[in-house]
């Protein structure tokens, strides 16, 4: 388990703890996290006044919690093939 500070926008926390976490560069982690979750959203939800409580979601089979100061954990879990496994996209064509 790792924990950040809080002092990198909590995006680029996420990404680097997980990388840390894996022993991989960061652009090698997939799926990259906005496939996941929008980034600039979790940084926006973190940087308002008014956030109280965390936000918690999976990424790369860890648990990821972001407290209302943009403080990061990451906690490893178990494989769970409903959000670990990529499913299948539709193409829409005109």
């Amino acid at each position: 388990m790792s924990q950040g500070t809080g002092r990198l926008p909590p995006s680029v926390a996420v990404i680097e703890q997980v990388a840390t976490e894996e022993d991989v560069d960061p652009m090698q982690l997939e799926p990259p996290l906005n496939d996941v979750i929008d980034p600039d959203a979790l940084d926006a939800l973190c940087a308002g006044e008014s956030m109280n409580g965390f936000i918690v979601f999976s990424y790369c089979g860890y648990t990821v919690t972001v407290d209302a100061t943009g403080g990061v954990t990451v906690e490893e879990r178990p494989f769970d093939a409903s959000v670990d496994t990529p499913q299948p996209t539709t193409a829409i064509s005109d």
